[in-house]
């Protein structure tokens, strides 16, 4: 006996039934004309033969349209699944199966979730509860595996069909979004760069009005973002520019085409700083522009330190002009001692000639000065040296100036005896100064060897100190000697501008103990100058219109002798 759930047997009895009805229709027309009933019966045929037509029209139509539906539904760019209450794939499209790498007809009663990645099955589980909870259609992102081990992202959209035994299916739409969600990633890590790079980056519309600006721009120019979003640019270009700057970069922008220069811009407290600007136009498909991109960066420090590195560099080539004429100092300075040595060496040297003692006394001297005098030039060159590599050792402390200036007339006093030259100093007991003792000495005994070198016999030599403020005192060297014209002070201090010159006695001078003694003051914190012309406080010698004498002046700071 067929099964009553056969639709071979339902249709049978449907037939069945149809025919018993024809049977007792054809009963009650025997009975009628006989004519009459080939009629009907004619008509019924016609009937049927029609509706046998419209039969295999609809029939034509529904296999079309089933075609129709398998491009639709089989060829679709998204995957379809069909799922039970249980998550079980009761349907699929091709789309489905190509996503998922798996046959369709091996994907048929699997289970959905195998195919979720683990750290999504979550999501999938919380928007199916909300699915069947609601009913109405949930939409989310996760990822799905591909031949069980590859991961691709993709978007769902889950719908419940219900059917009429009160069970529901879940229809599923998937969407391979792996290309939309590495564009998102990158377009992610582009704007977390652009928002925290160190760099200043604004972007404006075609108004010239931003519409976009980082992190650094907002901390560089102290606004936040909502104050400039939608102002124009001009709220932090400075007026101060050089016009020709200006014209060249509107001319860019007008131009559409990039720039880079630097100009001036003004931060939200109105100070002005200067930036490296590049400027970039960004066009459409019909080459109108619609954004502008400004990348600047502050070159503020940068300007600085070119600055420091201009005035080093000139620094450098003074030290090398100095060092120059220091070695060209030397050699020419080193020649008069050692003339001295050689002269008396080649008269010594001379057996043919016989000397009295007097005679060697005299060459004895010659020697001793000419000794003392390399002594002292070599003692000099390497002071300066040391001076200029930094390694002289400085060490101020707070000594007594009377007590320097009496040790170093000591030291000069046999030279002024023999020319006659009185060395008075004019320094109070009490007066103290806070200083390097070995640079000080150098600087007052240099000074007063000068000031005897330079005056003739029977002259005068006067040193003398006064407190100009609380923390600075001036000491003089004045002498009654020849004095030094306008042109030679202005290069007495100078390592570039030798100015040699012979004592009243012939003494020799280099010059290099004034250069010594300038740069051993400074070191203090105080200054040397020398008054000795027509303005100054010297006499002036009516016979050469020259200034009669000279004084020299140093200040240094003070530290007072505690009780």
């Amino acid at each position: 006996m067929a099964s009553s759930n056969d639709p071979k047997a339902e249709l049978r009895k449907i037939a069945e039934e149809k025919w018993h009805q024809y049977v007792q229709v054809v009963k009650e027309l025997d009975q009628r004309d006989p004519q009459r009933l080939i009629h009907e019966l004619e008509v019924h045929q016609i009937e049927l033969e029609l509706q046998n037509e419209e039969l295999q029209l609809a029939k034509q139509e529904l296999d079309e349209s089933r075609e129709k539906y398998f491009d639709l539904y089989d060829l679709a760019p998204v995957g379809y699944l069909t799922l039970t209450e249980s998550g079980i794939i009761c349907q699929a499209n091709l789309t489905a199966a190509k996503m998922l790498g798996v046959e369709r007809k091996k994907l048929e009663n699997k289970l959905f979730y195998r195919f979720i990645c683990n750290a999504d099955q979550d999501t999938y589980y919380l928007k199916h509860n909300q699915l069947i909870t609601s009913g109405e259609r949930q939409q989310f992102d996760l990822q799905l595996k591909r031949n069980g081990n590859t991961l691709f992202w993709a978007h769902i959209i889950t719908v419940l069909s219900w059917k009429k035994e009160g069970k529901y299916e879940n229809r599923v739409i998937i969407s391979d979004i792996s290309e939309q969600k590495r564009a998102e990633e990158q377009k992610d890590m582009l704007v977390q760069a652009i928002k925290y790079t160190a760099d200043c980056i604004a972007i404006a519309d075609k108004d010239s009005k931003f519409i976009f600006i980082n992190d650094s721009f907002c901390k560089t120019y102290g606004y936040r973002e909502k104050e400039l979003i939608g102002k124009p640019f001009e709220l932090i270009r400075s007026e101060n520019n050089p016009p020709e700057v200006i014209a060249d970069l509107f001319s860019a922008l007008s131009e559409k085409r990039s720039w880079h220069g630097e100009v001036l811009n003004k931060r939200k407290d109105g100070s002005e700083f200067p930036i490296s600007l590049s400027v970039a136009q960004i066009v459409n498909e019909k080459g109108e522009r619609y954004a502008t991109v400004g990348i600047s960066r502050d070159i503020s420090e940068d300007m600085k330190k070119d600055s420091i590195l201009k005035e080093t560099n000139a620094e450098l080539v003074r030290l090398i002009a100095e060092k120059d004429k220091f070695f060209s100092i030397i050699a020419h300075d080193l020649k008069s001692p050692f003339s001295g040595f050689l002269g008396i060496s080649e008269l010594l040297a001379d057996e043919n000639n016989e000397y009295s003692p007097e005679e060697f006394r005299e060459f004895s001297g010659i020697l001793k000065r000419s000794a003392e005098n390399l002594y002292k030039l070599l003692n000099n060159l390497l002071d300066w040296a040391l001076l200029q590599d930094g390694s002289l050792n400085f060490s101020p402390q707070e000594l007594s100036l009377s007590k320097i200036v009496s040790e170093n007339m000591e030291q000069i006093n046999s030279r002024a005896v023999q020319k006659k030259i009185t060395v008075q100093s004019e320094v109070p007991e009490n007066q103290y100064v806070f200083a390097d003792e070995k640079m000080i000495n150098s600087v007052v005994r240099n000074l007063l060897s000068n000031a005897v070198k330079f005056t003739p016999a029977n002259g005068k030599v006067t040193i003398r100190s006064k407190t100009v403020s609380n923390d600075m005192i001036e000491v003089s060297v004045r002498d009654t000697g020849v004095g030094i014209s306008k042109e030679n002070i202005a290069r007495l201090f100078r390592i570039d501008e030798k100015v040699s010159s012979v004592g009243t006695d012939g003494e020799p001078s280099t010059g290099l103990g004034l250069i010594l003694a300038k740069e051993f003051i400074e070191k203090q914190g105080g200054q040397i100058w020398v008054e000795s012309d027509h303005d100054g406080h010297q006499e002036e010698n009516p016979t050469t219109g020259k200034a009669r004498g000279s004084s020299f002046y140093f200040s240094l700071p003070v530290k007072r002798k505690s009780n």
